[in-house]
């Protein structure tokens, strides 16, 4: 009878992890001080599903329990420069830590990254 309930029990945790991960990341400026209320966008790329959020006042932002897939986050910020970075891929069980560089401009200028995320084990 242990040994079904510790089995039952394993079971369970394995589901739990799922096939979800998380992208988190720090918003900052050229001086590298935080950027606070910044939109934060991200999108699948393949399904095309997007989510928003808002930088907090330390300038971090994050997004949990996100389909494994390659993602695509935009960034903009009033007095900024708008930040995209494409082909971010989220695996299970490999957060992404993605820290964005915010250049000083208008949001009507773009600065545009392709796959280059931090990977953080």
């Amino acid at each position: 009878m242990l040994r079904v309930l510790a089995l039952s029990f394993l079971t369970a945790l394995l589901f739990a992890q799922g096939t979800t991960s998380r992208i988190v990341g720090l918003i900052t400026d050229p001086t590298g001080a935080a950027v606070p209320n910044a939109k934060v966008k991200l999108t699948n790329e393949l399904t095309n599903v997007s989510f928003e959020s808002i930088s907090s006042a330390s300038g971090n932002y994050q997004f949990e329990s996100l389909q494994i897939g390659t993602y695509r986050i935009e960034v903009e910020a009033s007095g900024f420069k708008k930040f995209v970075a494409r082909e971010n891929q989220l695996t299970v069980g490999e957060p992404l830590t993605i820290n964005i560089p915010m250049q000083l401009g208008t949001v009507s200028d773009a600065v545009e990254v392709t796959a280059a995320a931090e990977l953080v084990q």
